[in-house]
């Protein structure tokens, strides 16, 4: 009798060069954690047994894991990417608008300028 397990695993991934926002990679890294969570319950029953074929096919999904791991640590560096980026924006625009309403405030102060006139004796 032959304890033959057939491991079929499809990762499909889609990687756009142009993000789709943190919501796409969430939404990927999630599935790559779901995927991960599953091999991992194949690679437990494959531990069952100790027929040359488990022992082969534990291999595989243990490459396949370490595949997933390391997509899963680029999105997270992507991410973390994302969110600095997204930091130094905000940081910037909140510097424009300070410097704008500095610049609004310094013209509302010159409407006065040749308006009035000094008179010395």
């Amino acid at each position: 009798m032959s304890n033959t397990v057939s491991t079929s695993t499809h990762v499909s991934i889609p990687s756009s060069a142009s993000s789709g926002g943190s919501a796409s990679t969430a939404n990927r890294m999630a599935a790559i954690q779901k995927q991960i969570e599953s091999l991992q319950k194949q690679l437990l029953k494959l531990q069952e047994s100790s027929s040359q074929d488990a022992t082969e096919q534990a291999k595989l999904i243990q490459q396949q894991i370490k595949m997933l791991q390391a997509q899963l640590a680029q999105l997270q560096a992507e991410q973390q990417k994302e969110a600095e980026k997204a930091q130094k924006s905000q940081q910037t625009d909140q510097t424009a608008g300070a410097a704008g309403e500095a610049e609004s405030a310094g013209a509302s102060g010159s409407d006065t300028l040749g308006t009035e006139v000094d008179v010395y004796v």
